[in-house]
């Protein structure tokens, strides 16, 4: 180190574990309920949105949404993908990383993030298997970036909005996505974008442990005996299909036991603007 202060500062950090022995679990509860916000944004590289409903409620309703970009360091093709839990279920669920000697030992070319690289035909890294916004199953722009333009912490309706816009060249000229936390714990997803000069198909993807079952423009969630219900608001008469990814192809892939992905499709015509609106609501029978 150059001067004395660096070398103060870096004993400072090395030793900042010591803290532990002052922790004093029951002190700390009570802090989080006291002080920590309901809902945040943090704006760092990979920005993320949270929002919950309560502290110290197993069963609150919780959502988090993540921006930035699928080039980063060890990134997934997972912009713009949220997950979401409710009644003490996870609902939406990110199905994690897959261990990289797995897929070393036959091959698998990890480290290539470039547009057509490998790695994004992995299932667990790709966009297969997150809760993300597409247009014509295309894959999104890897090195691209995406960043909360809005942020409402409070109010009747907290929310936060993420442009995607540069994820999708050539499909369309905007595209957005909307989250929101209603007061009873409803969500509120707001998908919203202009076509280019082609037609375009979107999708809207989640991928879920639960067992579903679709009633024309509701799709109903259980598990645990619990019950979700996702309202699909707009657009009406949407396509949904219920795919089965426990075991993705190639074999090499993770398998991901009792693994289902809802995908929702809808078509906009060049120039058009088109829009997924969806509400996640708990039953008032809820147990």
């Amino acid at each position: 180190p150059a001067t004395p202060g660096a070398t103060l500062q870096c004993s400072c950090r090395q030793f900042s574990y010591l803290a532990l022995l002052w922790y004093r679990p029951a002190d700390a509860k009570e802090d989080i309920k006291e002080l920590s916000p309901l809902n945040w944004l943090g704006r760092g590289e990979v920005p993320l949105a949270v929002f919950r409903s309560a502290w110290g409620d197993p069963g609150a309703t919780y959502l988090a949404i993540k921006g930035g970009s699928a080039s980063y360091n060890h990134g997934h093709m997972d912009v713009g993908s949220f997950i979401l839990e409710a009644q003490g279920v996870r609902w939406a669920v990110d199905l994690g990383l897959q261990d990289y000697h797995s897929l070393e030992k036959v091959g698998a070319d990890l480290w290539d993030r470039s547009q057509d690289g490998q790695r994004w035909k992995i299932f667990r890294l790709g966009p297969e298997s997150h809760n993300i916004l597409r247009f014509d199953d295309a894959l999104p722009e890897a090195d691209a970036r995406a960043d909360f333009v809005a942020f409402e912490p409070g109010g009747a309706a907290p929310h936060a909005v993420l442009d995607l816009t540069k994820l999708h060249p050539g499909k369309v000229s905007s595209a957005t996505r909307q989250v929101s936390l209603a007061p009873n714990g409803d969500i509120l997803f707001h998908d919203s974008w202009v076509a280019g000069d082609r037609q375009i198909t979107a999708a809207w993807q989640m991928v879920t442990f639960a067992d579903v079952e679709v009633q024309g423009d509701t799709v109903i969630l259980r598990q645990d005996g619990k019950t979700l219900r996702l309202e699909i608001l707009e657009p009406k008469g949407a396509n949904v299909e219920i795919t089965d990814i426990s075991s993705p192809l190639p074999d090499f892939n993770e398998p991901n036991p009792g693994a289902r992905r809802l995908k929702i499709t809808t078509s906009s015509a060049p120039h058009s603007p088109g829009a997924f609106r969806l509400r996640a609501h708990l039953p008032d029978d809820r147990a």
